[in-house]
């Protein structure tokens, strides 16, 4: 195995990430299980290696004395693997911070338990393509743009023994799949999102598969699938307003087989209700949130983004000269859905994904305000595709022979007076001979 070489912020695949200042002897920490099971941080992020939380779960010792673990940078607050910088430009350059959230929750001993301890984390790495000529032989290299962690927190009961962690990392190419800097066409060392909600088939709960397709034109490009990391998504708002500065366009994640309803208010006066009338084109600009994040679907819960064929596009829908006699107020995707393969396998399926607006008029009917809801929607078709057994006729009982099978001899018909005793035992024998030749083989 060989040994690894710092690029100074500068990565190829596998290479572990590096950070600045920190307690992990310069690397970006991935947690993982022990042999005992018990979380050991010696593991680095390795740059292009996405990990799920699902797969890479690990316990911790509950101490007897809560404050040894729940307290800034110890192994129960978020702060220890996110307070960190990473160099994507060198050593020189001041660090990237990793972003987080705010207000986060801080951590907390209460009595005997931890408040706000950190359960699950998932790295976001976004990276770009250096395209340095000089070391094509010896592998492309990346360098990281931007760095996000998604944390889920849970309290700590101190009355038990262990207490479970996950971690993960995700990297997404800011321009999702890099062409070849060689001289062919291909598409070579990109890193590509696989998200995985089943295998193959989808496991309810877990979010749809979804994509667009590649943003460039080229031969190359119309064979993959621009992937999305979370799935499929429609927006959300904080508060229940339609401010924009309420809203997040992808905070609701589309599990599979579940229906979902979301939506905000919008409130309007005379004056603002007469200005979003006027003009539509700042009107459907002002709720372009009322869509879903992506425009394909992954057929099977592995769908792959290099295979075209395993999605389903066309999950959009076009406005056609929108007016507040018939504004878009909702939109709704059904999906139609079933199980294949084998009965005592089943896989499920997404089979179709149509989208539609839903249309109504807005009327300002109030003296000083007047409040208007928009809504998304998600519904689940099930079609049956039970098979019928087929039951072939029964074969028949006497078997047919060719009409001169007993040449030279000849029989005569039944009602033939000539068809004599004689005839009736040259039959006899003739069948003897062969039902004894028959016998022998």
């Amino acid at each position: 195995m060989s040994a690894y070489a710092s690029h100074k912020g500068k990565y190829r695949l596998s290479d572990p990430v590096e950070i600045k200042e920190s307690v992990f002897n310069g690397f970006l920490p991935l947690p993982t299980m022990s042999e005992g099971g018990i979380c050991q941080e010696l593991n680095a992020v390795n740059f292009g290696g996405n990990v799920e939380p699902t797969e890479n779960s690990c316990i911790r010792k509950i101490p007897a004395a809560m404050s040894d673990k729940c307290g800034s940078n110890l192994e129960f607050d978020y702060q220890r693997f996110t307070d960190v910088k990473l160099m994507p430009d060198g050593t020189s350059d001041p660090g990237l911070k990793i972003y987080i959230p705010d207000n986060l929750p801080t951590i907390a001993v209460n009595g005997g338990d931890c408040d706000n301890a950190l359960k699950s984390l998932v790295y976001d790495v976004y990276y770009d393509i250096i395209d340095d000529t000089s070391d094509v032989n010896d592998g492309r290299l990346y360098t990281v743009s931007n760095i996000t962690a998604r944390m889920e927190f849970a309290t700590v009961d101190g009355s038990e023994e262990y207490f479970q962690q996950s971690f993960g990392v995700n990297f997404v190419s800011e321009n999702r799949v890099a062409p070849n800097s060689g001289s062919g066409a291909g598409w070579q060392n990109a890193i590509v999102n696989r998200g995985r909600s089943g295998n193959p088939g989808y496991i309810f709960g877990k979010p749809v598969i979804s994509g667009n397709p590649h943003n460039k034109t080229t031969a190359a490009a119309n064979k993959v699938v621009q992937a999305s990391t979370y799935g499929m998504a429609t927006f959300r708002s904080a508060d229940g307003s339609c401010d924009d500065a309420q809203i997040d366009p992808t905070g609701t994640i589309i599990g599979f087989g579940e229906d979902v309803v979301v939506g905000c208010t919008k409130v309007m006066t005379q004056a603002e209700y007469d200005t979003f009338c006027g003009n539509m084109t700042l009107a459907t600009s002002m709720t372009n949130w009322l869509a879903f994040s992506d425009n394909m679907v992954g057929k099977f819960g592995n769908a792959d983004p290099l295979d075209p064929s395993q999605w389903i596009s066309g999950v959009e829908t076009t406005l056609t000269s929108p007016s507040c006699e018939k504004f878009p107020t909702s939109i709704n995707l059904n999906f139609t859905w079933s199980y294949v393969g084998s009965i005592k396998n089943p896989q499920a399926r997404i089979m179709k994904a149509e989208v539609a607006y839903g249309t109504e008029k807005l009327e300002f009917t109030r003296e000083n305000s007047q409040s208007f809801n928009f809504i998304s929607t998600v519904s689940w078709t099930y079609h049956d595709q039970s098979s019928s057994i087929y039951d072939p006729p029964a074969p028949p009982i006497i078997f047919s022979v060719p009409y001169d099978v007993f040449y030279p001899f000849e029989i005569a018909s039944p009602a033939s007076p000539s068809f004599g005793a004689l005839s009736w035992a040259v039959l006899g024998l003739l069948v003897s001979v062969f039902g004894m030749f028959f016998l022998s083989i």
